[in-house]
């Protein structure tokens, strides 16, 4: 992982946006990568909004699945580990972007442990009042 070098807190590198915290970096990918091959759902997060979500974390990684099941999924790397956070068969773009409260977390086997640091760093990110 990338040292902070005096660039924005929000920054592209690699095809990756970096995300400083206090203590941990984490990234979210701005593509589809194949690292998320294998990974299940293993946890979920309440309360948040889609614009939530968004403000916390950019725009999602993936917009739409080929089958409808989720409509936005964001790729994220922390701690060398793999998660995605996904709305799950909804179906409807609009609801996701506007009812929906509860996403799921997948990951793999080696996700899982640090599965509960992941959703205390989502939940404590700072809301940026500049990305709408």
């Amino acid at each position: 992982m990338s040292e902070d070098n005096g660039l924005p807190i929000n920054h592209v590198s690699k095809g990756k946006i970096d995300f400083m915290t206090t203590k941990e970096q984490f990234q979210v990918f701005d593509d589809y990568t194949a690292e998320v091959n294998g990974t299940y759902k293993i946890g979920d997060l309440t309360g948040l909004y889609y614009k939530d979500l968004v403000s916390k974390l950019g725009p999602p990684t993936v917009i739409g699945s080929g089958d409808d099941k989720v409509q936005y999924e964001w790729i994220v790397e922390y701690e060398d580990r793999i998660y995605t956070i996904y709305d799950w068969k909804t179906y409807d773009a609009h609801y996701t972007e506007y009812e929906l409260t509860n996403w799921s977390i997948g990951g793999n086997a080696k996700s899982t442990l640090l599965l509960d640091d992941f959703k205390k760093l989502i939940y404590n990110l700072e809301v940026d009042t500049n990305n709408n």
